[in-house]
């Protein structure tokens, strides 16, 4: 920086570090027959939804969860799904993620 007599001066420099963790997710087993288990970890979860979907993007099941918590379990029946490959897509405040399975 100028002042107006012309003298330089530097300022400190300062690293500001905005990190947001992604969520940690657990899908098993995988393939699945008849339950699949969902387990969502995060130092910001506090809200969440998440869906299984087609490979073509249809969604099959939908659900969410709100709380203080930063940890996530569920059972998931999915016995009524035709075999095949799906995709869970979990959706946080701060991220999305998708991971897929395989249905048999």
């Amino acid at each position: 920086q100028v002042d107006l007599e012309d003298n330089e001066y530097f300022s400190s420099m300062v690293a500001v570090n905005i990190f947001v963790p992604d969520p940690i997710i657990q899908l098993y087993p995988n393939p699945v027959k008849d339950l699949l288990f969902l387990e969502v970890s995060s130092v910001e979860l506090t809200k969440m939804r998440y869906s299984i979907e087609t490979v073509v993007g249809e969604s099959v099941f939908t659900g969410q969860w709100q709380s203080g918590n930063s940890y996530y379990a569920a059972e998931i029946a999915v016995q009524t799904l035709p075999p095949g490959i799906y995709q869970l897509r979990v959706q946080t405040e701060t991220a999305e993620r998708i991971r897929h399975f395989g249905k048999y």
